[in-house]
């Protein structure tokens, strides 16, 4: 999944960045909020929106799902 590169805990542009969102451990709810707001141009961001607009509402839900059943990363892997 393309998403892990940027918003996994381990993934090394996360590591120690506060600027990108680690989406492992977070309520699946709260993910499909933030997602929809990204694909529908509703909150601003650079690249989100774009990457977004091609998934379909289902998609999002498994993406959503996904994350939500990883395990919150330690603080210090944040």
């Amino acid at each position: 999944m393309a998403c892990m590169s940027c918003h996994n805990a381990s993934a090394p542009v996360s590591a120690g960045k506060a600027t990108l969102t680690v989406l492992d451990g977070r309520p699946a709810a709260e993910l499909m909020d933030s997602l929809r707001s990204l694909r529908d141009g509703k909150r601003p961001a650079t690249l989100m929106p774009q990457l977004l607009k091609g998934y379909r509402e289902d998609e999002l839900q498994r993406i959503a799902a996904y994350f939500a059943a990883q395990p919150q990363p330690s603080a210090s892997s944040r």
